[in-house]
């Protein structure tokens, strides 16, 4: 049996165990009540995240048992994100970017992309990546769109500087020639 911490917008809400039972994982979850918000679980392994269900008010805490197939997930989860916002093409995740805990954020597969959407302090732990993050608004939340290859990896160097957009050269004018002076005819003399 393995403990997962559930995360909720980035906060911490409660734990989760999870159970291989045969070709099954077993989830049980508990949680402090947040509100009177619906929440939606998602069990997180890897760069996927696999809806769980809505937990039920039980003695005072939330409640929720789940059983999935495994073959639902590319590995074991890691962690559990609760969220209440509807389903939609936005999944939430947490997870690690380069060894730093990510709790506030979602996710959304495309074809040769993973595109994760960062609520803004979490995109701040990432000062060098700033410059390849899209600032939008995700649902009325301010986030930055981070897109990383298919794989997960990122597209870009880490040691790549930030270069300015291409801004062409303009080269130095070459000084303006003096008009050569016009000689005059010599003029003739009067006597």
């Amino acid at each position: 049996m393995t403990e997962l911490e559930v995360f909720a917008q980035g906060k911490k809400i409660g734990t989760a165990e999870v159970e291989r039972e045969g070709l099954f994982l077993e989830f049980s979850a508990n949680l402090r009540p947040e509100g009177d918000a619906l929440l939606r679980l998602y069990a997180v392994a890897g760069w996927h995240s696999e809806y769980l269900g809505i937990p039920c008010p039980s003695g005072g805490e939330l409640r929720l048992s789940a059983r999935l197939p495994a073959s639902h997930f590319p590995g074991e989860p890691t962690a559990i994100a609760a969220d209440p916002r509807p389903r939609s093409e936005w999944l939430p995740w947490c997870g690690e970017l380069d060894g730093i805990p990510v709790r506030d954020c979602r996710i959304r597969r495309e074809q040769d992309a993973i595109v994760l959407a960062l609520a803004e302090p979490e995109a701040e732990q990432f000062p060098g990546w700033l410059a390849h993050m899209e600032e939008t608004e995700l649902g009325g939340e301010a986030v930055r769109l981070l897109r990383l290859n298919a794989d997960g990896s990122l597209p870009f160097s880490e040691e790549e500087e930030e270069k300015p957009e291409d801004i062409p050269e303009i080269e130095p004018e070459a000084p303006e020639e003096e008009p050569a002076a016009e000689e005059e005819p010599p003029q003739e003399e009067q006597e």
